[in-house]
């Protein structure tokens, strides 16, 4: 009978454990556990976040290395669980992705919810999904001390590329005093130090055989020429998503 122990069932459910696996556990039901738990005052309704499991395949890991170079980013509220959060102006585009990770093993948790702000001058949607234990592993490689980064073994590919660039890349087009248009593709690297913008860049010119220069003033970006070449390497515009992010694959 552990669960009568306040300590214990505190630090099962500090864990991350729902009342459901801590009652199969002790072999009591749920409302038992929640009797106690609230005997205790610890939370009786983490029963509604019970998390879920999934299987790191490399195609998840590019996935979600393409959405976490840009706005993405993946919160853990219990020590061996986390989710996934990202936010974007274009709701559609946030169902496209909702789509392809239920395809790769990762659930929506509720809504798409839009936004509220008194600040924001413009719409934002919020995605977030289920917590599962297996991406505590990606929330590791990707923050240090609660602070986002890029890990070094990071893989350059195209899939993770399509990702960076859809929601977080831009096509400039220089035409002032020119006879044909200069073009360049332009990542904004704000939140991430020099060597860890240093690594990303290696690994884009291996990858693609692009030059990529940097702008260490801040705020701090890329740009890679040639378009191309770039464009060639993470494949076309999704078909979905060619209304909002078409232009970026519109080159003279």
């Amino acid at each position: 009978m552990r669960y009568r122990n306040r300590k214990w069932l505190e630090r099962m459910i500090k864990n991350g454990f729902s009342l459901r696996e801590i009652a199969r556990k002790e072999g009591v039901s749920p409302r038992t556990i929640s009797t106690w738990a609230s005997k205790y005052g610890l939370p009786t309704n983490i029963y509604r976040k019970t998390a879920k499991h999934c299987v790191l395949s490399p195609e998840l890991i590019e996935f979600f290395d393409g959405l976490l170079l840009g706005r993405g980013t993946i919160i853990s509220r219990f020590p061996n669980t986390a989710y996934f959060s990202l936010a974007f102006s274009q709701k559609e585009y946030l169902e496209w992705i909702s789509q392809k990770l239920k395809e790769l093993g990762i659930e929506q948790k509720g809504q798409i919810k839009k936004m509220k702000g008194k600040k924001k001058q413009y719409p934002c949607w919020r995605y977030e999904s289920w917590s599962y234990y297996e991406l505590t592993e990606i929330r590791k490689r990707w923050y240090l001390k609660g602070k986002k980064r890029i890990p070094e073994d990071i893989k350059f590919t195209p899939l993770t590329g399509l990702l960076w660039y859809l929601g977080s890349g831009y096509l400039e087009i220089q035409t002032q005093k020119r006879k044909t248009p200069f073009l360049r593709i332009r990542f904004s690297l704000t939140r991430y130090s020099k060597e860890e913008v240093e690594n990303i860049v290696k690994k884009i010119q291996e990858a693609t055989n692009c030059k990529v220069k940097i702008n260490y003033h801040q705020p701090l970006r890329i740009t890679i020429t040639p378009v191309e070449k770039f464009l060639s390497f993470i494949e076309p515009c999704p078909e979905e998503l060619k209304p909002i992010f078409g232009k970026k694959w519109k080159i003279f």
